[in-house]
C-alpha cells in the first residue's frame, strides 16, 4: 500500500516537471481572437485551457450517457421483476396446461 503511495507521488512529481518544462519552453505569446475581443497569452496556457475544456466537454458527454444508461438499466430491472413475478410458483400453477 505504502509503494503504490510513492509510485503515485513520484508519477505526480514527473508530471508536474513535464508541464513546467513545457510551459516554460512554450511561453511564446500568441493572439487569441474571441467574438468580444483579441488577447495575447502564452501558448502553453492557451493549450492548457483548450485541453481543460475538451476534458470538461468529455465529462459533461459521459454524465449524459451514464444517466441514459442508468434510467434504461433501471427500465429493464422492473421489466425483470414483472416477469419473476408472473412465472413465481403461483403464477405458474394459474397458466393452463399445454396438451
Amino acid at each position: 500500500m505504502k509503494g503504490k503511495r510513492i509510485i503515485g507521488y513520484i508519477l505526480l512529481l514527473l508530471i508536474l516537471l513535464l508541464g513546467i518544462t513545457f510551459a516554460s519552453i512554450n511561453a511564446t505569446p500568441v493572439s487569441f481572437d474571441y467574438y468580444f475581443s483579441r488577447s495575447e497569452i502564452p501558448l502553453s496556457l492557451l493549450l492548457a485551457y483548450t485541453l481543460g475544456v475538451g476534458i470538461l466537454l468529455g465529462f459533461l458527454s459521459a454524465f449524459f450517457t451514464i444517466i441514459q444508461l442508468k434510467n434504461n438499466n433501471r427500465k429493464l430491472k422492473h421489466q425483470l421483476k414483472e416477469t419473476e413475478k408472473n412465472l413465481s410458483p403461483k403464477g405458474v400453477l394459474d397458466l393452463p396446461a399445454k396438451d
